[in-house]
């Protein structure tokens, strides 16, 4: 089992204060609990349960893009330590205020790797790690496995590890360095983010086409895309070989020399062939780069869930529903509550109908911008409401009773369309 618990970010990018993400759910909800999924959380076998995902909702400009951006940031910085002591670090801090540039950055996560859960936090600022703490779930408490403290201090280390403290420079991560030298715990976080907290780009879809070299997969697959209205039949893998970054005469130099190759991916839909009287005659291949937009993003998207449901992996997706209809979206985030393998999905999304797409309320998490320019998350859980949650929140967003509508003035923008503004 490899799962988000939260995640909690401060003073990164437009998010000033401490906000936090959680997969926690909420107490005495019991609509949708086939969202709800039981994890074990130790070596003792204790269990605790996690939402399957959470959608986060907000207008333009709110900051629900840079919520992603920083969770990205946190595993670049996790995976890629700066190689040398004078390099600096990628410190994003909060610009529009006199105070948060000179202050440290946050960032937290809980986490389940290999059945045990953890709590890894560190602040820092552009120029070294300030403080750092990894902790560990044993019987339902929290114990500190190391602590780095401001001005390379450690109050806390197993044994063993005060040899390793000389190693780290004041600008690398202690877990880093630990997993260097195969610490189990250390090494369990690590391969967490590398391997479990996966960002989709559409521009990475063509790393997924693998996966349908599964016969199973490749089955399911299509299955989703019928069940789409996608009307191709059949998929076919091409592989490709290509020599790596050589162009024209170094290119055919280093084939003839019989250079390294490298593989290379490519897609085809398959579609049946019509006589007059519509009758299949054949079938015709078709390159997916001429598929719609839609039709791209739906494929590329339905991959990478297959990919986080085959290896029990965290997804993140930024605006995952653009170019699709909204039932299809629907369907995308109905499927992601009801698989049954251990994957997590975080979706961005600008459709407010979906927030009526059979979610519970601690699953809903709105973004808005204040007016000195700061982001502030919150769950729909997080308002009072009473006892009733039988019914729906997207025309009570709109009403305004969760915060977060964008202040858009119509009348204003249609006049400026028209050309009737004051010049002065």
């Amino acid at each position: 089992m490899n799962m988000l618990v939260s995640y909690t970010v401060g003073n990164v990018l437009s998010f000033k204060a401490e906000n936090t993400l959680m997969f926690e759910p909420g107490k005495r909800l019991r609509k949708f609990s086939d969202n709800v999924m039981e994890v074990c959380v130790n070596k003792d076998g204790q269990t605790s349960q996690l939402l399957k995902n959470v959608i986060i909702f907000g207008s333009n400009g709110s900051g629900k893009s840079n919520l992603l951006e920083s969770m990205d940031l946190m595993r670049k910085m996790v995976l890629h330590p700066a190689p040398k002591t004078t390099d600096k670090l990628p410190y994003f801090p909060f610009l529009l205020d006199d105070e948060s540039s000179s202050h440290p950055s946050k960032f937290e996560v809980e986490i389940i790797s290999q059945q045990q859960q953890y709590r890894y936090s560190f602040t820092y600022n552009d120029k070294e790690i300030l403080t750092e703490k990894l902790e560990y779930l044993q019987k339902r408490h929290y114990r500190t496995y190391f602590e780095r403290d401001a001005g390379g201090s450690y109050p806390v280390l197993q044994r063993g590890m005060k040899y390793f403290t000389k190693e780290t420079r004041p600008n690398r991560l202690f877990l880093d360095v630990l997993q260097d030298k195969n610490d189990t715990l250390a090494s369990d976080v690590v391969a967490w983010f590398a391997n479990r907290f996966r960002f989709y780009r559409e521009d990475g879809a063509s790393d997924l086409y693998h996966l349908l070299e599964d016969q199973a997969v490749k089955e399911k697959f299509l299955a989703i895309m019928h069940g789409a209205g996608l009307r191709f039949v059949d998929v076919e893998l091409e592989h490709e070989q290509l020599l790596d970054g050589m162009l024209g005469d170094e290119f055919a130099l280093l084939k003839f020399l019989g250079g390294e190759k490298q593989k290379s991916n490519q897609l085809y839909t398959i579609y049946h062939k019509y006589d007059l009287h519509g009758r299949v005659i054949g079938r015709q291949r078709l390159a997916v780069s001429s598929e719609s937009d839609g039709a791209r993003k739906f494929i590329g998207l339905m991959l990478a869930i297959l990919a986080s449901e085959q290896y029990h992996q965290v997804l993140v997706m930024d605006e995952f529903d653009v170019s699709l209809h909204e039932e299809v979206a629907r369907a995308i985030v109905m499927m992601a509550n009801a698989n049954i393998s251990h994957s997590q999905f975080i979706f961005t999304t600008h459709k407010l109908e979906m927030m009526d797409a059979k979610l519970r309320k601690d699953q809903i998490y709105l973004i808005e911008k204040g007016s000195t320019g700061e982001s502030d998350s919150y769950s729909i859980f997080d308002f009072d409401e009473g006892t009733r949650c039988d019914f729906g929140y997207y025309k009570r967003y709109l009403k305004g009773e969760f915060g977060a509508l964008p202040l858009v003035d119509c009348d204003s923008l249609v006049a400026l369309a028209q050309g009737d503004f004051d010049e002065k």
